[in-house]
């Protein structure tokens, strides 16, 4: 599945084209013409239908549509290029090479096709002697609507603002073609608004070409028409889908459509009381809302009933790509664990045949460790407990690790905790490691005290531990600002600003008091 961007976008030129030439035809014995004509006659000069008014007004509408096809062209030829096999250096600036040379050629051809239909189309304007009849095409005129360098310069003008514009369609369709679950719905979705973009301007150019209506209807019908569409694609292609009212709130359904379709009008409801109203800008945007809601949402929603089971499978597949390419990343993940949990089992049996119980207790704490982190973290709140089961298992194999001293305390007063609340897992850790990372040492009085309560309001969690001198940093382990950085981030994005947390230094220690809102 491609998006059909660029073959809508040549479609409508394709169409502008044939609408605007058989548009001239049409108008081709009207009134105006007539007027050319007395214009004509008035220099005394000879007067054909077709040569004076029709084959130039073809002739730019030509060679509009030719250089438009002939940029898209090069373009298109150094895009396949870079895709294709890489190149070498000097192949890749001779490509460039040709490419910016292609473009050069573009402005001139613009501008000569110009001069030439000005020439045909208006040749009482100036006075050509014989023999400078043929030089005038390219520059020598005595008036600038008929001077090939002014056709230039508004060709180049021309030329940047479809090249940004090219710029900006190539990297929106590298976007919406790169690999990712939401690839199919970006696709669907960039197709669905390229062909109503399609059949909207050739529509009006339809309308106006041939006079269909009058020139406020045809203004109407540019103002009215694109935000009853915007409604319609944010309707049927983000409102519906993610807040059905079938399984939200209603009240949060009406205000999400509420929202987006005043954002949809506003804007033009503006301008249409600039351009055609010139006052009761209020009453304006009332009317039109109230038309966006009467009649486009009900249309919108019947639409996406029929429409229904093809968006939402697409949604479905792109979600289960989704959870498919998480699974796939969590299975890997757990190819090594299962591997160290193994090994652990046999280090843990061998410790025991050796009779040594501190090994193997440390072994068993480390293998726990590793399962919660693997099964538990994982989730976005686990039951308190199991935080806890968790941070005593760290506790005792950082009191196996660090050898027995009078001048080391190591405090955790963690009684058995009866509250029903939950928490984010691992959210306590960080400060606990920074503490036996930073307040231990084998040369001063050290110490390190944990406290943890937990009530029908709040969870309360205190570390504090002695401070001792670095003359060095450790660059093998990420500072204590780093890591108080990434746990004020989660506890950020977890409770908002529900929750207190107070870091700093007292006096000889360095404290941290955290308080929880409960999570049941």
């Amino acid at each position: 599945m491609h998006t059909k961007w660029r073959s809508h976008e040549r479609l409508l030129a394709t169409l502008l084209t044939g609408i605007s030439i058989a548009g001239y035809i049409w108008h081709l014995n009207t009134p105006s013409t007539e007027q050319l004509a007395v214009a004509f006659r008035e220099h005394h000069m000879p007067f054909d239908l077709y040569r004076n008014v029709l084959l130039p007004q073809i002739c730019v509408v030509l060679s509009l549509y030719l250089s438009y096809l002939w940029v898209n062209y090069a373009i298109g030829t150094l895009r396949h290029k870079r895709l294709a096999a890489p190149q070498t250096r000097i192949g890749a600036y001779i490509a460039f090479t040709w490419f910016v040379l292609q473009l050069a050629v573009v402005p001139f051809f613009l501008a000569v096709s110009a001069n030439v239909a000005t020439y045909y189309a208006h040749p009482h304007f100036v006075s050509y002697g014989p023999s400078f009849r043929l030089l005038s095409l390219f520059g020598y005129n005595e008036r600038p609507l008929s001077d090939t360098f002014a056709g230039i310069n508004a060709a180049l003008l021309l030329l940047v603002l479809f090249g940004v514009y090219a710029g900006l369609r190539e990297g929106a369709i590298y976007w919406i073609e790169q690999t990712s679950p939401r690839r199919a719905y970006r696709i669907v979705l960039t197709n669905q608004v390229t062909t109503l973009a399609t059949v909207y301007i050739a529509l009006g150019r339809l309308l106006a070409a041939f006079d269909v209506v009058g020139e406020e209807l045809l203004l109407g019908y540019c103002l009215i028409i694109p935000p009853v569409l915007l409604l319609y694609l944010g309707t049927t292609y983000w409102l519906f889908p993610t807040t059905n009212p079938g399984q939200v709130k209603i009240t949060l359904f009406l205000s999400r459509l509420l929202a987006l379709s005043l954002l949809c009008t506003f804007p033009f409801a503006l301008l249409l009381t600039k351009v055609i109203y010139h006052e009761g800008f209020l009453w304006v945007l009332l009317g039109c809302w109230a038309g966006q809601m009467l009649g486009t949402v009900p249309v919108s929603w019947w639409l996406y009933q029929q429409r229904q089971d093809a968006i939402l499978q697409l949604r479905g597949v792109e979600q289960r790509l989704e959870r498919s390419a998480g699974e796939l990343h969590r299975l890997r993940s757990q190819i090594n664990p299962h591997f160290l949990f193994n090994t652990l089992n046999t280090l843990y049996g061998t410790a025991l045949k050796e009779y040594a119980s501190n090994t193997a207790e440390g072994v068993q704490r480390l293998g726990d460790m590793m399962r919660f982190m693997l099964e538990e973290d994982t989730q976005d709140f686990i039951p308190l407990d199991r935080e806890i089961s968790y941070l005593e298992n760290y506790i005792a194999l950082q009191l196996l690790r660090t050898p027995p001293s009078p001048t080391l305390c190591i405090e955790a007063t963690i009684p058995p905790l009866s509250c029903p609340q939950q928490i984010a897992p691992m959210l306590l850790l960080p400060f606990i490691e920074n503490a036996f990372k930073h307040g231990i040492s084998l040369k001063e009085p050290s110490w390190v005290r944990i406290q943890l309560h937990c009530d029908a309001e709040h969870i309360r969690f205190e570390v504090r531990n002695s401070l001792h001198s670095r003359p060095k940093p450790d660059r093998d382990m990420p500072g204590l600002g780093i890591g108080l950085q990434n746990v004020t981030e989660r506890l950020r994005l977890l409770y908002g600003r529900s929750y207190q947390l107070n870091c700093g230094e007292e006096g000889v220690e360095y404290v941290v008091q955290l308080v929880l809102p409960p999570s049941t």
